[in-house]
C-alpha cells in the first residue's frame, strides 16, 4: 500500500511581515506504524532543508506566491492519491524532492483560484492543471536541481500516463522566454493574479 499525504490548507492572509520564503508545513504522521512515522518524518526533514529556496524560486519563475503560510500534511495509506499527494514509492526512488514540488505546483495555483485547479477528478480539469503548471515546472526543477534533474522528472512523469507524456512534450517545445510567455497568457485567462512586483518586472 502506498502511503499518501494530503495537505490541507490554512488560507489565511499573509501580513507585511511574512517573508514569501516561509511557508510550513506540518506532517503528521495517520498512526504509530512505523512506514507511516519514517515517511513523515523524510517529508520533514526535505521541507526543513530545502523551504526556503524552493518557495523562493516558486515565486522567481511564476511571480505568485503561496496563499496560506501553513499547510497540515496528514500521512497515511491508502490506494488511491488525493490532491495533493506524496507517496512512499516516491520516497523509495528518490524522487521525493521532485514529488513534493510537483505538488506544490498545484498547490500554488490552487491557492489563487486558477479556474483550472477545481474538479481535479474531471479529466478536461486534470489536463487544463497539468497543462498550466508544466509552463512553470521544468523551470523552477531545473533553476533548484540542474538541467539533468529536470529531465529525468519529465521522463518519469512522461511513462506515467499519456496525458502526461503528450502535455510535456507540447510545452518543451517552446524554449524557456515561449514558456514564460504561454504562462502570461494562461494566468491571465484562468483568473490569476501576479504580485504587482513581477507584472513590473515582466509584463
Amino acid at each position: 500500500m502506498d502511503l499518501l499525504v494530503w495537505y490541507q490548507s490554512e488560507l489565511v492572509e499573509l501580513g507585511k511581515e511574512r517573508s514569501h520564503e516561509m511557508l510550513e508545513i506540518r506532517f503528521r504522521p495517520d498512526s504509530d506504524e512505523p512506514p507511516i512515522v519514517s515517511a513523515a518524518a523524510e517529508y520533514k526533514r526535505l521541507w526543513e532543508a530545502e523551504s526556503e529556496k524552493i518557495v523562493r524560486q516558486f515565486a522567481t519563475t511564476t511571480g505568485l506566491t503561496f496563499a496560506v503560510h501553513a499547510m497540515d500534511a496528514r500521512v497515511f495509506e491508502g490506494t488511491q492519491p488525493v490532491r495533493p499527494a506524496l507517496t512512499s514509492r516516491e520516497l523509495r526512488q528518490g524522487n521525493e524532492a521532485f514529488t513534493l514540488i510537483h505538488e506544490l505546483a498545484h498547490c500554488l495555483v490552487q491557492g489563487h483560484g486558477a479556474r483550472s485547479a477545481g474538479s481535479l477528478d474531471r479529466p478536461d480539469r486534470q489536463r487544463e492543471n497539468h497543462e498550466l503548471i508544466d509552463l512553470f515546472l521544468f523551470d523552477v526543477w531545473a533553476d533548484l536541481y540542474g538541467q539533468t534533474f529536470a529531465r529525468r522528472q519529465v521522463d518519469v512523469e512522461s511513462r506515467r500516463r499519456p496525458m502526461y507524456r503528450e502535455l510535456w512534450a507540447a510545452t518543451l517545445t517552446l524554449d524557456r522566454v515561449g514558456r514564460a510567455e504561454r504562462l502570461q497568457v494562461l494566468l491571465r485567462t484562468r483568473g490569476v493574479e501576479r504580485s504587482r512586483e513581477h507584472r513590473r518586472a515582466n509584463w
